[in-house]
């Protein structure tokens, strides 16, 4: 939620009156109320009109400034001549498989290259811990000195990534074996 706001908010804070408007916040409510809760958003500050997924439709119907009348039937035949527009106003790239049998090679080919695993209790030898701090979520692997797969962790990091590394930490310490050392 707080990477979808972000990416609305386009880096800006969000004050003052917040109107949902679309179809997923026009029907699904659990949705919204995530929004209010993430945002802090009393019953002062939100409008939720109804009709809420025709607004954008409703606005470009009004915005237009013209005293052109045009018939449904007429309507339906200019929207026919655009065509494909979007698919030629776009450079499209190829498929990454032009076949069936591309994707099953490239399937087949991959189903090979496995990481091995191994057992950490018992282990002894150096171990890695990896660490992938993502926008939204943490991963952690262990992983031994041959290449072998030690240990996982992956949690959402609810926006605090060194908090999340610190509840990571303990539960890796303690997942090692007394003996191994560990280099990161």
């Amino acid at each position: 939620m707080t990477q979808t706001i972000s990416g609305l908010a386009c880096g800006r804070p969000i004050r003052g009156n917040v109107a949902f408007l679309g179809g997923p916040l026009q029907y699904l409510s659990e949705l919204r109320h995530r929004f209010y809760l993430t945002l802090n958003l009393d019953e002062e500050h939100r409008i939720v009109p109804q009709n809420a997924h025709l607004f954008v439709a409703s606005g470009a119907a009004m915005a237009h400034e013209s005293n052109k009348l045009s018939t449904f039937p007429q309507l339906i035949e200019a929207i026919d001549s655009l065509g494909d527009t979007q698919g030629a106003e776009v450079e499209r790239l190829d498929p990454l498989f032009a076949t069936d049998e591309d994707f099953a090679e490239f399937k087949n080919r991959h189903d090979q290259e496995v990481v091995p695993k191994g057992k950490l209790d018992g282990y002894t030898g150096r171990v890695f811990i990896g660490i992938d701090a993502g926008s939204t979520t943490m991963k952690a692997a262990l992983v031994g000195e041959d290449g072998q797969l030690l240990h996982t962790w992956y949690g959402n990091n609810n926006g605090d990534i060194l908090g999340t590394a610190k509840v990571i930490m303990p539960i890796s310490t303690t997942t090692f074996p007394r003996a191994a050392p560990s280099a990161t």
